[in-house]
């Protein structure tokens, strides 16, 4: 099964509002954000369709590209390829199938697609603030997850530890069209929180009968996105990358953007940040769309905070 889009619905027909319009459409708008957000919280995963235009798409995964590309150049004329390699790609040796690269916020190239996906008004970025109880959440993540042809399939995971308040919200944004070949994530809705599937994996060890019978009974969905979608899930879910295959798949770039609740407790969160050092634990999604929300870019508000 695959995840159903997050869809609005409109009605047509009837009397034109008049100058009452605006305020009509925000209340249509803020509607539509509540109900993903109980769908968020209700299952834990929520694909939403057109988060970002598919040129949109297209030219964040081209920067992503050239900006992969120059990075393995740094690497390897580097003095410390290891130091370096995690640095910007947070493995200590650049994998061949599977590793994350870390863009530069405050770069013009790829302004205007973070400020379609996180900016003011934007679907992501408002579901983000509903989901970590406002716009002071951390900005904890900020990566592009690359998978090559090869990549092995992962085993079924959750990325943070239970507890009662969600701690971490991560979104992956389809930079193109993902197929079922190409690896498309697996999730198990329901599973971040104490429902029973979720205790039987707890308390069972992998490779055993007891959780594979688990999981063989789970009520699975595959994410395949086109560009510009986006899913959205509670870290505390299971879920798993499945294999990139040698025949049929390709190379696949997703956009990783992860917010932490600071209402939650944050002491062993068991999730390392995958961000650049500069903007690790010292920024908020208010910050970015702060500087998102700037008319012309000179990287004044980003720029300031390190490793750029």
């Amino acid at each position: 099964n695959t995840l159903s889009y997050a869809k609005n619905k409109s009605k047509r027909g009837g009397k034109k509002a008049g100058f009452g319009t605006p305020a009509k459409a925000e209340s249509q708008a803020a509607k539509d954000a509540g109900a993903r957000r109980r769908e968020l919280r209700k299952t834990g995963i929520l694909k939403i369709e057109g988060a970002c235009a598919p040129a949109t798409a297209a030219g964040l995964r081209a920067y992503v590209v050239d900006g992969v590309d120059k990075a393995r150049r740094a690497v390897r004329a580097s003095p410390d390829p290891a130091a370096e390699s995690m640095r910007r790609f947070h493995a200590t040796s650049e994998q061949p199938t599977r590793s994350f690269f870390k863009p530069r916020l405050d770069d013009a190239a790829c302004h205007a697609g973070l400020s379609e996906l996180l900016g003011a008004d934007s679907k992501l970025g408002d579901l983000f603030a509903l989901a970590c109880g406002g716009d002071d959440a951390s900005f904890y993540d900020y990566n592009a997850l690359r998978t090559e042809p090869g990549c092995a399939r992962q085993p079924v995971h959750w990325d943070t530890p239970f507890q009662q308040v969600p701690p971490l919200f991560t979104a992956f944004v389809a930079l193109q069209t993902v197929t079922a070949d190409m690896g498309a994530t697996l999730f198990l809705p329901g599973t971040h929180v104490m429902c029973d599937g979720r205790k039987e994996f707890d308390s069972s060890k992998a490779g055993t009968g007891r959780r594979d019978s688990m999981l063989g009974g789970a009520n699975a969905r595959y994410a395949l996105l086109e560009p510009g979608d986006v899913t959205i899930f509670d870290m505390r879910l299971l879920h798993c990358g499945r294999p990139n295959l040698l025949l049929g798949g390709q190379t696949r770039y997703f956009l990783n953007f992860t917010f932490c609740n600071p209402r939650a407790d944050t002491s062993d969160l068991g999730h390392v940040p995958c961000i650049r050092a500069g903007y690790e634990r010292r920024m908020t999604l208010r910050d970015a769309r702060a500087e998102l929300g700037l008319e012309s870019h000179d990287g004044r508000l980003l720029g300031s905070w390190g490793w750029g």
